[in-house]
């Protein structure tokens, strides 16, 4: 019996966030930039240019605590301008992410 070939991708990126404060529900837009390292079961490892574009709300429960929802896309600049209408030809990841925060 064999195990399964394995790849994986590890990023850092940095990035702007705007939120735009509609009484409880907190809405944002945000663009992260940095670099992706693709690594594991590939031919060739390689450590790319990346970006990130996510959007998003938080709502305030109350004055401490808040919940919300992201959706966010990572991908190679040059990939995207290749193809923009099928949002590139290798995204790396698109994600949904739920969170809890408490506001200090």
């Amino acid at each position: 019996m064999s195990l399964p070939l394995r790849y994986h991708v590890t990023a850092a990126l940095v990035g702007l966030t705007y939120t735009i404060d509609v009484l409880r529900l907190v809405p944002y837009v945000d663009l992260d930039i940095g670099v992706v390292h693709i690594g594991g079961a590939v031919i060739q490892p390689q450590t790319l240019m990346a970006m990130q574009l996510g959007v998003g709300a938080d709502w305030f429960v109350n004055r401490l605590w808040t919940t919300g929802m992201g959706f966010r896309y990572l991908f190679e600049p040059a990939d995207l301008l290749a193809d923009p209408l099928n949002l590139g030809t290798n995204p790396f990841a698109f994600s949904i992410t739920v969170r809890v925060s408490r506001v200090f």
